[in-house]
């Protein structure tokens, strides 16, 4: 029996070579005329086999909108090496999902929805900052072989919440938990004051009982102050054997969604030690303090 298509009739088969992309027309396919069984995935277009496709790529327009930008379409186009095309059908997919607000035009702004604020809210919800806390607290504590330490504020002192030490040196830093410090001589207080407003933290400065622990006890108010600006523009504070002698701190503040300080981190040790790796021990402290805090919603701003 003849097969139905014999190549010696008019089968009224089209051939794909012959077939101009650009003189097709999206709009006129009726999406329930396709029979998904007859597509060959190999014919699918270079830019849908992409393995930045259309999910990657809503992921990362959903991901500059969570780092506070308002962007417009164009700015996305050229961010992402985009086609128009490409980048309308992405945001048409993200509006039609309710995660984004946008007017359909090229230079609209691109907005979270309300869907999206509730999602954000629903993952801070379920984050337990203190148990993620101390996951990140025992890498940091691995990463440089030195004691790790997290405190939380009460009232005018830091009282510690964890302690993490895996290091087998013969000297480091005794067992602090449940400990308190004076927030002015610790390098988790002065970098939970150097995050606070300016009435905050006059109120802290006119209230605050200066006491000297060791030669290095800043009591002077004024010096206090000069030093949390310092400490506020690089985002880490210094203990210099201020309250302990022979023992250097760094600390960073961990800041919620709109950046007020949560708890301080830091990173404690035989004054020399520290000192001598001290460009690692910031830049890993600083990496330590903002991913907890990303997790808290927090999205600095470049």
């Amino acid at each position: 029996m003849d097969h139905p298509y014999d190549a010696g009739t008019d089968s009224g088969l089209i051939d794909p070579g012959s077939i101009d992309p650009g003189s097709i027309d999206p709009g006129s396919i009726d999406p329930g005329s396709i029979d998904p069984g007859s597509i060959d995935p190999g014919s699918i277009d270079a830019d849908k086999q992409n393995p930045i496709g259309t999910l990657q790529r809503g992921l990362a327009i959903l991901g500059v909108l969570a780092s506070g930008e308002q962007p417009t379409v164009g700015s996305l186009i050229e961010r992402f090496d985009l086609s128009k095309s490409a980048a309308f059908r992405v945001l048409m997919t993200l509006r039609e999902h309710e995660l984004i607000e946008w007017d359909s035009t090229l230079n609209g702004v691109v907005l979270p929805s309300v869907r999206s604020v509730h999602l954000g809210m629903a993952g801070l919800r379920a984050f337990d900052p203190w148990e993620h806390g101390r996951v990140e607290l025992v890498r940091l504590a691995q990463q440089l072989d030195e004691a790790a330490l997290m405190a939380v504020r009460d009232g005018d002192e830091m009282v510690y919440i964890a302690h993490e030490d895996r290091s087998d040196h013969a000297v480091g830093v005794r067992r602090l938990l449940g400990s308190r410090r004076p927030m002015y001589c610790s390098s988790l207080g002065k970098a939970f004051l150097s995050r606070l407003d300016e009435a905050d933290l006059d109120s802290y400065l006119q209230r605050a009982e200066f006491k000297v622990f060791t030669p290095t006890t800043i009591t002077d108010p004024d010096q206090l102050r000069r030093e949390l600006l310092e400490s506020r523009t690089r985002g880490w504070a210094i203990d210099r054997a201020e309250h302990e002698s022979g023992v250097m701190c760094f600390g960073a503040a961990v800041v919620d969604h709109v950046g007020q300080p949560v708890c301080s981190i830091s990173v404690a040790g035989p004054y020399d030690r520290i000192n001598e790796g001290r460009d690692h021990i910031v830049a890993l402290l600083m990496q330590t303090a903002r991913s907890i805090s990303e997790r808290l919603g927090h999205a600095p701003r470049n």
